[in-house]
């Protein structure tokens, strides 16, 4: 009931905010519930969803929606170089241009960490 619930905000959020999305970033093995949100959310062919948790055989079937198991670069200098670019170059280019969309808009709240709390219930 929780994760349905979870699902039905980040989807009323997001089309509030117009925002569409193709991919997806799974960091705690919860696939289904954010295939189903990239599900509702997708403009244009497959969705995409990128998983740090390795995918077992049963991976759930949702229809315009692929999960692949993702990591960083083993080798130290490789990973590095890697993460450099993805925040340094491709992220930050990409929110510039507006290709990625922050959602919800974000939002300051001023008085900083003591009113952190008051952030997250905004």
């Amino acid at each position: 009931m929780i994760i349905e619930l979870q699902i039905s905000w980040i989807v009323k959020v997001a089309k509030e905010d117009g925002v569409k999305a193709q991919m997806g970033f799974d960091a705690v093995g919860h696939l289904k519930p954010y295939m189903e949100i990239l599900k509702v959310l997708k403009w244009d062919g497959v969705s995409k969803l990128a998983s740090t948790v390795p995918l077992l055989d049963d991976l759930p079937n949702v229809e315009g929606v692929e999960a692949e198991f993702v990591t960083a670069p083993k080798d130290e200098k490789v990973r590095t170089d890697f993460f450099r670019f993805i925040f340094r170059v491709s992220l930050k280019g990409k929110l510039e241009t507006g290709y990625y969309v922050p959602s919800p808009r974000i939002q300051v709240v001023e008085g900083g960490l003591e009113l952190a709390q008051k952030a997250l219930d905004a």
